[in-house]
């Protein structure tokens, strides 16, 4: 199975999403990641999804897909991969303190999703959707 739910395969190579769809406030400052607690989440804390760091996040998502691109395409070095936090719940409030951290909001989100400089030889790129292709088909 592909490592990542959500894939967008770009002409400059794949960028992946983890979605979040919880109200609240969500903070990074000075290297540490908080999400704000009100009574009612606090309560809810056992049974809701908790929201990973999303810089941690981005470097685990971003190695076990390089791990499975070798796996399944001998171009794979040649892929860029960008992994993106997306809060898309419209009580959503995000704080960065640096402008490289891989989060957004959703209405902000189609800022940073940039063409890339560099695209994809035509190959690599064919062979890679087919191979996305097969894995979303197989799940």
């Amino acid at each position: 199975a592909f490592p990542a739910e959500h894939v967008l395969l770009t002409p400059g190579g794949l960028l992946l999403f983890e979605v979040v769809n919880l109200p609240g406030s969500f903070t990074h400052r000075n290297g540490s990641w908080r999400e704000s607690m009100t009574r009612g989440r606090a309560l809810r804390y056992l049974v809701e999804p908790r929201v990973s760091d999303p810089v941690m996040l981005a470097g685990a998502l971003a190695d076990e897909t390089r791990r499975w691109l070798q796996k399944h395409l001998a171009a794979a070095a040649q892929v860029p991969i960008n992994v993106l936090t997306v809060f898309t719940h419209p009580g959503a409030q995000l704080e960065l303190d640096r402008g490289d951290i891989p989060a957004v909001l959703l209405p902000k989100l189609r800022k940073h999703i940039s063409p890339a400089a560099r695209r994809l030889e035509p190959e690599v790129y064919g062979n890679l959707a087919t191979h996305l292709q097969r894995a979303t088909l197989r799940e």
